[in-house]
């Protein structure tokens, strides 16, 4: 039995920027607006749930508000050098400096923040959150990079 979560519908979106170096048209910064989904496979227990739907949609919308408004920097790719202060974040793409206030950026262990790698992040986040429970099978999430285009990533517990 599956519980599915639709990002679009349930309000779990956020606004970011990033740039994929390397790629003709990526790599310049730009943002989306993106939504978040998750699917929880497992067994029905105690009141008849899977898991509690508010409980998933709290985690998903915890990812939501931090990735939200801000520029989301791969900290795996070697492309990217990163300096990082107190106060900011400075980084290097080729000749490209940017400097940005560190809160303006969300530092994700990824190789590139693309809608497939950040639903493999999510889908890990997600699944870490709600490990342990023996009635779940596997945890799906999708992040979508405008309506009508994303990736998905499935983790089996």
């Amino acid at each position: 039995m599956n519980l599915r979560i639709d990002g679009w519908r349930k309000g779990i979106r956020f606004s970011a920027s990033h740039l994929i170096p390397g790629h003709e048209q990526c790599g310049h910064m730009h943002g989306h607006t993106y939504a978040m989904h998750a699917v929880i496979g497992g067994e029905p227990v105690g009141h008849g749930f899977i898991v509690d739907f508010n409980e998933v949609v709290a985690i998903l919308k915890g990812l939501a508000d931090r990735f939200d408004h801000r520029l989301l920097l791969p900290t795996r790719n070697e492309r990217i050098e990163i300096k990082e202060s107190a106060d900011e974040i400075a980084f290097f793409v080729g000749s490209r400096r940017y400097v940005l206030p560190r809160d303006d950026v969300e530092l994700l262990p990824l190789a590139n923040v693309s809608a497939e790698n950040l639903a493999d992040h999510v889908c890990g986040e997600l699944a870490r959150a709600l490990a342990g429970r023996p009635n779940l099978r596997r945890v799906e999430a999708g992040v979508d990079e405008g309506y009508g285009k994303g990736a998905w990533a499935e983790r089996v517990l």
